[in-house]
């Protein structure tokens, strides 16, 4: 097997294995917003109507399956903190040939980049701001995708369209129950419930 062909196998093999992940994280995602199910109603003389204990509601993270897919979708946000990271510690190096689509110049888009991936990602890896948090994650993938690496082969910008993909559906999904967002949530429903009884 020769060197191209070698390069060829594992680019394949990469491309199928995160397109297997994205295919579950659709999947979580499709589970996650499906309407409920209602049990039937008996026919007797007097006609019991479902109740909403009745219902059969679909929980986010409510096996370990569950929790081993939300695992699998962290692992996007460590990989980006892992680049953030990374141009943090050479931002001396970086800052004066760094990328500029947005025309601020290259130490600020250093130091947005960096924002995005490092800060942002610590954000929602631990499920604070989940949704702004991710807005800056998926804006620099944007960029990445559609300007920086604008005029390069689809395999140079892979990665970027891999990140952006992931996150918008992650986005649309929501934080799920092991989040420091959902534990406020529901922190402040009880103190909003207590009120309302006294």
């Amino acid at each position: 097997m020769n060197a191209n062909s070698f390069t060829a196998n594992t680019s394949l093999a990469w491309m199928t294995k995160k397109a297997t992940i994205i295919v579950k994280i659709i999947g979580i995602i499709a589970k996650r917003y499906r309407k409920p199910k209602m049990k039937p109603i008996e026919h007797t003389n007097s006609p019991k109507i479902a109740k909403p204990r009745d219902m059969e509601l679909p929980s986010p993270i409510g096996s370990g399956k569950a929790v081993d897919n939300s695992w699998k979708l962290l692992h996007f946000g460590i990989l980006l903190m892992n680049h953030g990271i990374q141009k943090w510690s050479s931002f001396q190096e970086l800052s004066t040939v760094f990328p500029d689509p947005l025309g601020i110049g290259s130490p600020l888009s250093l130091g947005l980049a960096i924002f995005g991936e490092l800060v942002c990602s610590m954000a929602f890896i631990v499920g604070f701001l989940y949704r702004l948090a991710m807005i800056p994650m998926i804006f620099t993938m944007i960029v990445a995708f559609f300007v920086v690496h604008a005029n390069d082969v689809f395999a140079v910008k892979e990665l970027a369209f891999i990140y952006l993909v992931v996150f918008i559906l992650m986005y649309i999904a929501g934080p799920g129950k092991f989040s420091i967002d959902h534990i406020i949530g529901n922190e402040l429903s009880r103190r909003k419930s207590r009120a309302y009884k006294n």
